[in-house]
Protein backbone atom coordinates (compact mmCIF):
# COMPACT_ATOMS: atom_id res chain seq x y z
CA UNK A 1 0.00 0.00 0.00
CA UNK A 2 2.84 2.43 0.80
CA UNK A 3 4.92 1.39 -2.21
CA UNK A 4 2.79 3.33 -4.70
CA UNK A 5 4.62 4.43 -7.82
CA UNK A 6 4.22 8.22 -7.97
CA UNK A 7 5.11 8.17 -11.66
CA UNK A 8 1.81 6.49 -12.50
CA UNK A 9 -1.09 8.95 -12.08
CA UNK A 10 -4.49 7.49 -11.26
CA UNK A 11 -5.82 9.16 -14.41
CA UNK A 12 -3.97 10.20 -17.57
CA UNK A 13 -2.86 13.81 -17.43
CA UNK A 14 -1.26 15.89 -20.17
CA UNK A 15 0.06 19.16 -18.94
CA UNK A 16 2.79 21.22 -20.56
CA UNK A 17 2.87 23.38 -17.43
CA UNK A 18 3.55 20.40 -15.15
CA UNK A 19 6.30 19.15 -17.45
CA UNK A 20 7.79 22.64 -17.53
CA UNK A 21 7.64 22.91 -13.76
CA UNK A 22 9.31 19.50 -13.43
CA UNK A 23 12.10 20.51 -15.83
CA UNK A 24 12.68 23.78 -13.97
CA UNK A 25 12.77 22.03 -10.57
CA UNK A 26 15.19 19.47 -11.98
CA UNK A 27 17.61 22.17 -13.23
CA UNK A 28 17.36 24.07 -9.93
CA UNK A 29 18.18 20.87 -8.04
CA UNK A 30 21.18 20.18 -10.30
CA UNK A 31 22.53 23.72 -9.84
CA UNK A 32 21.96 23.72 -6.07
CA UNK A 33 23.72 20.36 -5.79
CA UNK A 34 26.65 21.81 -7.75
CA UNK A 35 26.90 24.66 -5.23
CA UNK A 36 25.14 27.46 -7.11
CA UNK A 37 22.50 29.76 -5.59
CA UNK A 38 19.66 28.99 -8.02
CA UNK A 39 15.98 29.84 -7.62
CA UNK A 40 12.82 30.02 -9.68
CA UNK A 41 11.72 33.24 -11.37
CA UNK A 42 8.25 34.76 -11.57
CA UNK A 43 5.94 33.11 -14.12
CA UNK A 44 5.76 36.28 -16.21
CA UNK A 45 9.56 36.65 -16.47
CA UNK A 46 11.24 35.79 -19.80
CA UNK A 47 13.47 33.28 -17.98
CA UNK A 48 12.74 30.44 -15.56
CA UNK A 49 15.69 30.37 -13.17
CA UNK A 50 17.95 32.99 -11.67
CA UNK A 51 21.44 32.10 -10.52
CA UNK A 52 23.17 34.48 -8.12
CA UNK A 53 26.87 34.20 -8.94
CA UNK A 54 27.95 36.75 -6.32
CA UNK A 55 29.71 40.07 -6.82
CA UNK A 56 26.45 41.50 -8.23
CA UNK A 57 26.36 39.02 -11.11
CA UNK A 58 23.03 37.36 -11.89
CA UNK A 59 22.62 34.75 -14.63
CA UNK A 60 19.18 34.06 -16.17
CA UNK A 61 18.38 30.54 -17.41
CA UNK A 62 15.52 29.54 -19.72
CA UNK A 63 14.48 25.89 -19.37
CA UNK A 64 12.67 23.63 -21.83
CA UNK A 65 11.92 20.01 -21.09
CA UNK A 66 10.74 16.99 -23.04
CA UNK A 67 9.54 13.67 -21.75
CA UNK A 68 10.88 11.56 -24.61
CA UNK A 69 12.72 11.61 -27.91
CA UNK A 70 11.03 11.36 -31.29
CA UNK A 71 12.89 9.02 -33.65
CA UNK A 72 15.98 9.31 -31.44
CA UNK A 73 16.03 13.12 -31.50
CA UNK A 74 15.15 15.62 -28.81
CA UNK A 75 13.75 18.80 -30.36
CA UNK A 76 13.45 21.88 -28.17
CA UNK A 77 11.65 24.98 -29.46
CA UNK A 78 12.10 28.22 -27.56
CA UNK A 79 9.06 30.48 -27.70
CA UNK A 80 7.18 32.48 -25.08
CA UNK A 81 3.50 32.20 -24.44
CA UNK A 82 1.15 29.45 -25.50
CA UNK A 83 -0.07 28.94 -29.07
CA UNK A 84 -3.38 27.63 -27.67
CA UNK A 85 -4.22 30.93 -25.97
CA UNK A 86 -5.40 34.20 -27.45
CA UNK A 87 -2.00 35.83 -27.06
CA UNK A 88 -0.24 33.04 -28.95
CA UNK A 89 3.47 32.21 -28.94
CA UNK A 90 6.28 34.57 -29.85
CA UNK A 91 10.07 34.49 -30.03
CA UNK A 92 12.45 35.44 -27.26
CA UNK A 93 14.70 38.44 -27.78
CA UNK A 94 18.49 38.23 -27.58
CA UNK A 95 18.46 39.87 -24.12
CA UNK A 96 15.69 37.79 -22.45
CA UNK A 97 18.06 35.28 -20.83
CA UNK A 98 21.72 34.24 -20.71
CA UNK A 99 21.78 30.43 -20.72
CA UNK A 100 19.50 27.86 -22.34
CA UNK A 101 18.81 24.54 -20.57
CA UNK A 102 17.38 21.50 -22.38
CA UNK A 103 16.04 18.78 -20.10
CA UNK A 104 15.33 15.15 -20.91
CA UNK A 105 12.81 14.28 -18.21
CA UNK A 106 12.85 10.53 -18.87
CA UNK A 107 16.66 10.35 -18.88
CA UNK A 108 16.92 12.88 -16.02
CA UNK A 109 19.67 14.78 -17.79
CA UNK A 110 20.22 18.42 -18.76
CA UNK A 111 22.33 20.13 -21.43
CA UNK A 112 23.23 23.83 -21.15
CA UNK A 113 23.98 26.29 -23.96
CA UNK A 114 25.04 29.92 -23.86
CA UNK A 115 22.65 32.54 -25.22
CA UNK A 116 19.16 32.56 -26.69
CA UNK A 117 18.23 29.94 -29.30
CA UNK A 118 15.13 29.53 -31.45
CA UNK A 119 15.50 25.74 -31.37
CA UNK A 120 17.98 23.05 -30.38
CA UNK A 121 18.12 19.43 -31.54
CA UNK A 122 19.97 16.83 -29.47
CA UNK A 123 20.43 13.09 -29.62
CA UNK A 124 20.07 10.72 -26.71
CA UNK A 125 23.85 10.21 -26.87
CA UNK A 126 24.31 13.97 -26.30
CA UNK A 127 22.49 13.65 -22.97
CA UNK A 128 24.18 10.40 -21.90
CA UNK A 129 27.79 11.39 -22.62
CA UNK A 130 29.87 11.23 -19.43
CA UNK A 131 30.21 14.62 -17.70
CA UNK A 132 28.04 16.31 -20.34
CA UNK A 133 26.03 18.21 -17.74
CA UNK A 134 29.05 19.65 -15.94
CA UNK A 135 30.90 20.39 -19.18
CA UNK A 136 27.94 22.10 -20.82
CA UNK A 137 27.21 24.22 -17.71
CA UNK A 138 30.89 25.21 -17.41
CA UNK A 139 31.09 26.13 -21.10
CA UNK A 140 27.87 28.21 -20.97
CA UNK A 141 28.91 29.91 -17.73
CA UNK A 142 32.34 30.77 -19.16
CA UNK A 143 30.69 32.53 -22.10
CA UNK A 144 28.40 34.39 -19.68
CA UNK A 145 31.38 35.44 -17.54
CA UNK A 146 33.29 36.73 -20.58
CA UNK A 147 30.30 38.83 -21.65
CA UNK A 148 29.61 40.27 -18.18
Amino acid sequence: MFAEDIRQPTRPVRSDIRSGDAAEAFVIAKLLKAGFDAHGARRDAPYDIGVDLGKRRYCRVQVKGRERAHHGKWDFRFVRGNPRTGSGAYAYTATDFDITACVSLSLERVAFFSGVHASIRLSTADFLRADSEVESWTRALNVFNCQH
